[in-house]
């Protein structure tokens, strides 16, 4: 069993070959419904406890298990997460991605092109807003250096007008 973070911030849960949502939190247990239940009308549930412990099916699937499928969607949120935290460029994080996966696993994870695109997209997410003035404008010091440690944002030459 192993928990992933969804693109919207959610909890999805691996079990068996089986992906699930949360559907509602309780006191003291959670329940989960397949993540296929709204494209195939698929029934199946579990519950566990608050901290995600002991699981307990109690309605069956009405399709297979797709294990090839779970580990696609780990590889994706694996790579989202490193684009999101590292300064890797794209293309450099889906290489080493498809270095380290099964055939079956780049077979299903879609084309190269869709799959980078992802990656711009959860880059773009962590750029700061666009300040409205000199004031609001903060620069992070990850930015204020050069590879090697060195600042190259030492001041400027011109006058503002």
């Amino acid at each position: 069993m192993e928990i992933i973070k969804t693109t919207r911030g959610g909890d999805k849960l691996c079990l068996d070959g089986f992906m699930y949502v949360k559907k509602r939190t309780y006191s003291n247990w959670i329940r989960w419904n397949c993540a296929r239940s709204r494209t195939t009308g698929c029934k199946g549930a579990l519950t566990t406890s608050d901290s995600f412990e002991d699981p307990r099916s109690f309605l069956s699937h009405n399709h297979p298990a797709d294990r090839t499928g779970v580990e696609v969607t780990k590889l994706r949120t694996t790579m989202k997460a490193q684009a999101k935290q590292s300064r890797s460029r794209p293309n450099q994080i889906l290489t080493q991605a498809l270095l380290q996966a099964s055939t079956e696993v780049r077979a299903n994870l879609g084309s190269v092109q869709t799959c980078k695109r992802d990656l711009q997209r959860q880059r773009r997410g962590r750029l700061p807003k666009d300040p409205a003035s000199l004031q609001e404008l903060v620069i992070p010091d990850e930015s204020a250096t050069s590879q090697p440690g060195s600042p190259f944002l030492c001041g400027t030459s011109r006058k503002s007008p």
